[in-house]
């Protein structure tokens, strides 16, 4: 049995994913684009993130995922 609690999350991230084909054979890694406070934030960046640019070949677009720490440098809105 596993008596861990689970790591709180202290932000949201909005990530740009690589598809299969990124992953696999250009070992692209997610690149976090913007961090949260809010949910509902993020997804509202997330949103309009996946109605500009077209994607390339490599990327099947941004997406939220939750945080249990923050990367130096990056700055939670």
């Amino acid at each position: 049995m596993n008596n861990q609690t689970p790591s709180p999350i202290v932000a949201f991230g909005v990530y740009y994913v690589p598809n299969r084909q990124g992953k696999m054979f250009a070992n692209l890694k997610s690149e976090l684009q913007a961090a949260f406070n809010s949910q509902d934030e993020a997804i509202k960046y997330c949103s309009h993130a996946n109605q500009g640019e077209p994607l390339d070949e490599l990327h099947i677009g941004y997406r939220v995922y939750s945080m249990q720490w923050i990367p130096k440098g990056v700055t939670v809105r």
